[in-house]
């Protein structure tokens, strides 16, 4: 028997983590392992023992590598879990970082910790996607490319029973769904998203934008960077300001280096603020540049670490010859070859900047930070450059304090937000502010940019990934849908949505044979149906109280600690 219970983002949008239970191999897994964030009430979960007992998990499948999916990874390990976490080398590396940065800001784990993760990479070598690996007798899981972010993948556990070896079922786990589409992967970087097996007897959804419908006009790639490019143009060139762009380390920062890049190369020569540039004037080395060029900072160490990560998977090739992640649109935006595109991370890596016709991009690198421990060097790049890409994306840590201290009480200042902002965010307290005065105060100017970088798929998104198969739909096998990840309006919506395209019949859709909203109980995947108390093994029994055990002994320590502590001081 296989059986599940989803531990994490059953209530909500953060905390992911569904525990597996194979019982005729007893192995033990995770599907993610993540953080709870956002108000004090989430994150005080991360601090209550795990409901499993972590000395008995084997192995974690991990789906990216953002802190809601991968962030209690060490605190398991200080639990005593020594098993493998199976994830991609992108996930893998970028994970290690996204950690160790966590662990300078709670008191959660330390970076000792991080050091003892075991991880098992799963497409080093002669990859291929849909790989299976064999996790126990009976069990094995194959991986599947997601467009959220670099590295992101849904995955797949195959099982059997003992007693019926060839009669195979299989539960896939969406992990967070990309918003690109086969048609139209419309952000920079990444190809669309694999969708689940067409013989999938169940699908674990997640539904964080499950009642949204995304406006098409952010669903245009020249539409995202020609507006980007022209709050550039109009606040630097005409206003005589700096734009400051908050953005998150990992991947929302390299969208947008590559959408200014895409304005530097391409489209700001081809748009109405051609003439800002000036001339082109020749050099004597054979090249030439702008007499006003663009110059654009970014100021993110943590981005500056996680950008050798796309130096090295951005020009990586599955055993086909095929790019890995790659869009294969962006060469054409950028006007440049698929390989001249592949590197650049790896020169701004190795140069700290991009430079061409004059316009430049340059990449702060710690090494450079370090040269300028100065309280002016704020000032000095609001003064130099036209936009600041700075970390972090909820203005609340990070570089971005220190500009916004500086640039938000000038009103020829533009800030542009590109992600969500929590309630309690520096962030929100900016958007909300320029709702209340409309932009007409002495301040910058906000502008919520969010909407073109989302990198969640909304409703029509949600609904295709289940249901297009096409051709395959034939071979298919109706599946039971589990909605997760999302909060209470979204999973709900979501799901009518789901009851009504499958009442609808359409040619090429999958069938459907159930849709509920995931909750914390065990679930018996063999029968479809959960599992009672009184059904329980009595060995599982004792194992759980071995786990309840294992949680008091923890708190016992926790609190003599904290009384040697108190008698201490």
């Amino acid at each position: 028997m296989l059986k599940v219970k989803f531990i994490g983002a059953s209530e909500g949008v953060t905390g992911s983590c569904s525990w597996l239970w194979h019982t005729d191999s007893n192995t033990q897994l995770l599907v993610d392992c993540g953080m709870n964030q956002g108000t004090h009430e989430e994150e005080w979960k991360n601090y209550q023992p795990f409901e499993f007992n972590a000395k008995h998990i084997q192995y974690v499948l991990l789906t990216h590598a953002h802190i809601d999916h991968c962030g209690l990874l060490p605190k398991l390990i200080k639990s005593g879990f020594k098993g493998w976490v199976y994830c991609t080398q992108a996930t893998k590396e970028v994970a290690e970082l996204m950690l160790r940065d966590a662990a300078k800001i709670n008191d959660l784990f330390y970076e000792a910790d991080v050091n003892l993760i075991k991880w098992h990479v799963i497409d080093a070598g002669e990859f291929h996607w849909n790989k299976t690996l064999r996790l126990a007798n009976g069990l094995s899981a194959t991986f599947k490319r997601s467009s959220h972010v670099l590295g992101a993948c849904g995955i797949s556990l195959t099982w059997s029973k003992a007693e019926a070896p060839n009669d195979l079922k299989s539960i896939y786990f969406s992990g967070d769904i990309g918003c690109q589409m086969e048609d139209n992967a419309y952000l920079p970087l990444l190809k669309d998203d694999h969708c689940p097996y067409p013989k999938a007897d169940y699908i674990v959804m997640e539904s964080t934008y499950g009642a949204a419908e995304r406006d098409s006009s952010f669903k245009s790639s020249d539409k995202r960077v020609n507006t980007l490019g022209a709050i550039i143009s109009d606040t630097a060139y005409r206003k005589g300001g700096t734009v400051l762009i908050p953005a998150f380390s990992f991947h929302r920062t390299q969208e947008i280096i590559m959408d200014l890049l895409t304005w530097q190369w391409k489209n700001w020569g081809e748009s109405e603020y051609a003439n800002l540039m000036g001339n082109l004037i020749p050099k004597k080395d054979d090249t030439d540049r702008y007499e006003n060029p663009l110059k654009v900072l970014c100021d993110s160490p943590l981005a500056s670490r996680i950008n050798k990560v796309y130096a090295s998977q951005l020009s990586k090739r599955l055993s086909n010859g095929k790019y890995q992640y790659l869009n294969s649109n962006l060469a054409d935006r950028l006007g440049c070859s698929d390989r001249e595109c592949s590197q650049i991370f790896r020169d701004l890596t190795d140069n700290g900047c991009i430079y061409r016709h004059g316009h430049i991009l340059r990449h702060l690198r710690p090494d450079d930070i370090k040269k300028k421990k100065s309280e002016d060097r704020y000032q000095y790049a609001i003064n130099r450059y036209a936009a600041i890409i700075a970390s972090s994306g909820m203005c609340d840590n990070g570089p971005v304090v220190a500009y916004i201290n500086r640039m938000k009480r000038d009103p020829k200042n533009t800030i542009i937000l590109t992600g969500y902002q929590s309630s309690n965010s520096q962030g929100r307290q900016l958007l909300e502010q320029a709702e209340r005065t409309g932009n007409k105060s002495n301040l910058a100017q906000v502008i919520n940019m969010s909407g073109y970088y989302s990198g969640h798929a909304d409703q029509h998104k949600l609904l295709d990934y289940i249901f297009t198969l096409g051709a395959f739909a034939k071979d298919s096998k109706p599946a039971s849908i589990f909605i997760n990840h999302g909060e209470k309006d979204s999973k709900n919506a979501l799901k009518d949505a789901i009851l009504q395209r499958a009442g609808r019949r359409y040619d090429g859709d999958r069938a459907i044979a159930s849709v509920e909203i995931a909750k914390n109980d065990w679930f018996d995947l063999d029968r479809a149906t959960y599992i009672q108390a009184e059904d329980v093994p009595t060995n599982q029994l004792i194992d759980r109280l071995s786990a309840i055990e294992d949680k008091l002994t923890r708190l016992t320590e926790e609190i003599s600690s904290l009384k040697m502590t108190s008698e201490r001081y």
